[in-house]
């Protein structure tokens, strides 16, 4: 299960979304999955896992209550750090490392609304997932 402080919930296309905060400073989406979807319960390493276009490709699937959450997150190669987000621990040990300096100046810092947007298209994914499942391919 995440640990990480949410930040945003919302609903979108019936879909529980969410935007977690990584103490590191960056963000991470999720969206919630019920039962009847037909990616519930399958691990995103899972070779019968489909691609889903989102920032980095899925990098978390587990299960949290009674949903399959599938996520993502902003801290690969070129993604920077958002400092408002950051646990103070991490700070002071990042800002004695070199490549933090350069991460803060040039990496792209996903803010909140950049997150519900990829989370807004990787809903539409899994939903034509879905809708593939239930009507057959086309």
């Amino acid at each position: 299960m995440s640990t990480l402080e949410t930040e945003r919930e919302l609903v979108y296309k019936g879909y529980p979304i969410e935007v977690r905060k990584h103490p590191v400073g960056f963000r991470c989406g999720y969206v919630k999955l019920d039962i009847h979807h037909p990616l519930y319960g399958v691990d995103y390493q899972d070779e019968k896992f489909p691609y889903i276009p989102v920032h980095g490709g899925v990098t978390y699937s587990a299960m949290e209550g009674n949903h399959w959450v599938l996520g993502f997150d902003t801290g690969h190669a070129g993604d920077g750090f958002d400092p408002a987000i950051m646990d103070d621990e991490y700070r002071q040990q990042m800002e004695k490392m070199s490549y933090y300096q350069v991460m803060l100046k040039d990496g792209v810092c996903w803010s909140t609304a950049d997150i519900i947007e990829e989370l807004c298209k990787m809903v539409d994914c899994l939903e034509m997932i879905r809708l593939k499942s239930v009507f057959g391919k086309k």
